[in-house]
């Protein structure tokens, strides 16, 4: 379940979806809900890309996703340490439903 779930970061969500009969997020939701976290990490001295690695495989199958992930691996956006590289990586992908 490890390499699955590093993999498909959706795939334990979906599971607990399943368990508890309840509707889910969507990735971008969760991806917002992440930022906050970001934000009070980097506050600590966090490097942001020790953060955003965890979730370069979180829209894996969406349009756009390539560039999402290259977007958050950039060197040169990671070195900024902030959270507006968060904000382009998402605005390559479609808005949410």
């Amino acid at each position: 379940i490890g390499r699955l779930a590093f993999r498909q970061p959706l795939f334990l969500h979906e599971l607990t979806m399943q368990i508890h009969n309840s509707t889910g997020r969507t990735p971008w939701d969760i991806m917002r809900a992440y930022c906050l976290y970001i934000e009070h990490e980097l506050s600590k001295g966090t490097r942001l890309h020790n953060m955003t690695r965890h979730c370069l495989s979180l829209f894996n199958g969406i349009a756009g996703a390539r560039a999402f992930r290259r977007t958050l691996s950039d060197p040169q956006n990671l070195r900024k340490n902030d959270t507006s590289i968060i904000q382009l990586a998402l605005a390559e992908l479609p808005q949410a439903a």
